[in-house]
């Protein structure tokens, strides 16, 4: 169905804005003006905002989480980038593999079952969508989430 964007973002940012403001993150958004709408489940849209929103908002520290919409061509592009610690580039080709984390020590810092992304992905595909990911290890994570544009 179609699923109206705008109001995905803004539900699952509000839900990462506590956390973000805590540690003193500020969330910006920078959203089309023409308010696109997606095809798809909106429920798993927005499991997929939550899931990206929150690692976002965990993996970054200081600076800023910037959520961006644009229509591009027959698909909406939802990016989600942030100022955070990055991801080195030799886990970058792996960062979708389910119970795969880049740190899997016992006393890693950061909590999680590396189940995340790998749904993320598995959701998009079934949408019809893709996910790309561009990373810097110590300056941030840039996540490009394309979905179907809705007519």
């Amino acid at each position: 169905v179609a699923v109206p964007l705008h109001e995905a973002v803004r539900r699952c940012a509000s839900r990462v804005a506590v956390s973000l403001s805590e540690k003193a993150v500020k969330l910006d958004f920078d959203l089309d003006p023409a308010a696109p709408a997606v095809l798809g489940d909106a429920q798993r849209v927005e499991q997929v905002l939550d899931n990206v929103l929150s690692n976002a908002a965990k993996f970054t520290d200081r600076g800023r989480v910037t959520v961006r919409t644009r229509r591009a061509q027959d698909d909406v592009m939802i990016e989600v980038a942030d100022t955070g610690i990055g991801i080195d580039p030799e886990y970058l080709g792996r960062l979708f593999t389910p119970f795969l984390q880049e740190d899997n020590r016992l006393n890693r810092r950061f909590e999680g079952t590396g189940l995340g992304l790998a749904l993320v992905k598995r959701l998009l595909d079934l949408m019809g969508g893709r996910i790309e990911v561009e990373s810097e290890k110590g300056k941030g994570s840039t996540f490009r989430i394309f979905l179907p544009a809705a007519a």
